[in-house]
């Protein structure tokens, strides 16, 4: 965390605003991995702002749109989780090929959110579906993507058949 906060004052000693958004939505990765949502969702939205400065930044900012929804179904708030997944697909979808690696992983994630939220597998199986097909499209048999989207699957059917 150090690291990502000394090259932070680096780039802005540079003015260089796309190294500043991109440690920042590095270090918002990184305190989501600790369990810290709260400033993680409030450096996630200054890596929006920065990234807005910059043009043609619409896949980082659905990157920071993933980031918050993860930090948001952390924190066990749907209804801004979803929101952000959703918004992070719908970007993605008007700005990437439709075989692109960030729809499926913006699939995975939808999928992820409807199994954490409950009551809700059947949507939970569509998206992880989805994400899995697409998956297989891009990516070799054996790589860990495909991997974790099928162990996920069989939980979220395992789920369904109890």
């Amino acid at each position: 965390m150090r690291l990502l906060k000394g090259s932070e004052e680096l780039f802005i000693s540079l003015d260089n605003k796309f190294g500043i958004a991109n440690t920042l939505r590095r270090r918002a990765d990184a305190l989501v991995l600790n369990k810290q949502y709260d400033e993680a969702i409030h450096v996630y939205r200054q890596a929006i702002k920065h990234y807005r400065q910059i043009t043609d930044q619409q896949e980082n900012i659905a990157s920071c749109h993933n980031g918050l929804a993860d930090a948001y179904l952390g924190q066990r708030k749907y209804a801004q989780a979803k929101f952000y997944y959703s918004k992070a697909l719908k970007c993605r979808q008007a700005h990437l090929p439709a075989e692109h690696p960030a729809i499926a992983r913006s699939y995975f994630s939808l999928g992820r959110y409807y199994y954490y939220k409950g009551n809700n597998n059947e949507n939970a199986l569509l998206y992880l579906k989805k994400a899995l097909e697409q998956k297989k499209k891009i990516y070799p048999p054996d790589h860990p993507s495909i991997q974790c989207n099928e162990q996920l699957l069989k939980q979220v059917e395992a789920a369904g058949a109890r």
